[in-house]
């Protein structure tokens, strides 16, 4: 005769920490927290971005390619740097193209300018640039 000496046969498995109410709670309450401070971390750029005035200073939308030159005004009271989305548009303002650009550790109360060429995805003979976003 063969006996069954199996370990742990017959005894419950225990369930994972996951599926349990401490850790569902646990999970949540760190997803909370993560949302929190990415929130918190959102509205302190946008404070900051709000500091940093960009103006578009040239234009030149010729064939496939685009420039633009911005100037970039540093409002705030702290070195800051910012990145800013560009729209190109052609003369009947349809939108031909996206690019960005970065001014970096622009000093507080100075400007400094900021050139950016870009390959259209389209020509464009003529046309406006426009500053999208400043994050």
């Amino acid at each position: 005769m063969t006996s069954d000496m199996s370990s742990g046969a017959g005894q419950p498995t225990k369930p994972p920490f996951y599926t349990t109410l401490p850790g569902a709670v646990t999970i949540i309450g760190l997803l909370g927290l993560v949302t929190l401070f990415i929130w918190l971390g959102d509205r302190e750029n946008r404070a900051r971005a709000a500091q940093m005035v960009v103006e578009v200073a040239e234009c030149d939308l010729t064939g496939q390619t685009g420039k633009v030159v911005l100037t970039v005004q540093n409002m705030g009271a702290d070195t800051r740097s910012a990145h800013i989305e560009v729209e190109y548009r052609d003369a009947d303002g349809h939108l031909v193209d996206t690019d960005s650009a970065a001014a970096w550790n622009v000093p507080s109360g100075e400007t400094i300018r900021v050139e950016e060429t870009t390959s259209l995805d389209s020509p464009a003979p003529g046309g406006t640039c426009t500053v999208a976003s400043v994050r």
